[in-house]
């Protein structure tokens, strides 16, 4: 008899337990649906600000090589020219990845790991050594700008994990590399690329990807073409980052390279035509024509050279013809050479 007793004690004790177990799910699951539930009706609450909705891109009328004829500034007088990722030197790429964020294909917008650490060394130094930040929470701070403070560090977190629900890893380095500041007036990549090296992003060397990636960390005090030193300095920590990347021999050259940018000027060729297309196409951010670049800057020897009072080599008549630009890139008409 006590023998039942206590296989039935058992049972009772076991399905006791089971109904515990089963409880303590339950209370789990619901915690968890309660919580999602909380942060869509928060996402909905408060939407991301639409990127660039208060910064518009640049208006650049490029030549036939895509050299930039003429730009205009945008609404705030930032310059920004607009480019796609699949425009822009895979170094650049590479090297932002693996110096920002080398976990930015696989976190959710946040690395809980180098906040760690980062929250760490700023308690033993008494200041910040490291900020934690990933490419997506930079992008977060680009599009809702926030203190330094621990309550915008929040703010900052929770629109990185909204930017990674709505937009997909390419658009966010998309964005990143549109409106990352790049020192006064400049931001984007492109932009820094045409002004400080004259080129194009998509023909950046090693050492150049390099200067670019560190450029938005300290973007006033990096400029290469006020403090070339500050520059190579924060460059070359960049290239021996990327050790096992890179060729050892292509990070060697670059390492010797030294820092060189041009000042920084607005682009004015062919101006009265890069005006009127401003006018007739106000929508459009990239212009396309058909004018060679180099012909525009002999012409305008040229004419330096007449008003001098000298006769130069080319003394034909110029004749100006109307040229339609493919219509799947731009319904303009450029004059031509």
């Amino acid at each position: 008899m006590a023998k039942i007793t206590n296989v039935v004690a058992g049972f009772s004790t076991r399905s006791t337990g089971l109904k515990q177990t089963r409880a303590k799910a339950r209370d789990y699951i619901i915690s968890a649906l309660a919580l999602l539930l909380a942060l869509l009706a928060l996402d909905r609450c408060f939407p991301l600000p639409a990127p660039g909705r208060d910064s518009p891109y640049t208006l650049v009328v490029l030549a036939r090589d895509g050299t930039p004829l003429r730009a205009f500034p945008g609404s705030d007088h930032v310059w920004r020219h607009p480019v796609s990722l699949n425009e822009v030197s895979p170094l650049y790429v590479d090297a932002l990845i693996t110096y920002e964020d080398k976990s930015f294909r696989w976190h959710p917008g946040v690395n809980p790991f180098a906040l760690v650490r980062a929250g760490s060394q700023w308690l033993r130094n008494g200041h910040i050594v490291s900020g934690g930040s990933t490419i997506t929470m930079q992008v977060a701070r680009i599009v809702d700008p926030r203190s330094r403070t621990i309550g915008g560090k929040l703010i900052q977190i929770a629109r990185a994990f909204q930017l990674e629900r709505h937009y997909s890893k390419n658009e966010i380095l998309t964005l990143y590399i549109n409106y990352a500041p790049m020192g006064g007036v400049l931001e984007g990549l492109e932009a820094a690329s045409r002004a400080y090296l004259g080129k194009p992003s998509n023909r950046l060397t090693h050492a150049e990807a390099a200067l670019l990636t560190v450029l938005p960390q300290l973007p006033s005090r990096l400029r290469p073409d006020r403090f070339p030193e500050r520059a190579q300095s924060a460059r070359d920590k960049v290239l021996r980052r990327m050790k096992g990347h890179w060729p050892e021999s292509a990070i060697a050259d670059a390492l010797t390279e030294p820092v060189y940018a041009q000042a920084v000027r607005v682009p004015v060729r062919a101006p009265l035509l890069a005006a009127r297309l401003k006018c007739t196409m106000p929508a459009v951010t990239r212009v396309a024509t058909t004018i060679d670049a180099g012909s525009v800057w002999k012409r305008r020897a040229g004419l330096r050279c007449w008003s001098h009072g000298c006769r130069p080599d080319s003394q034909r008549t110029v004749v100006r013809r109307a040229v339609p630009v493919d219509r799947s890139t731009s319904p303009a008409l450029v004059m031509a050479p």
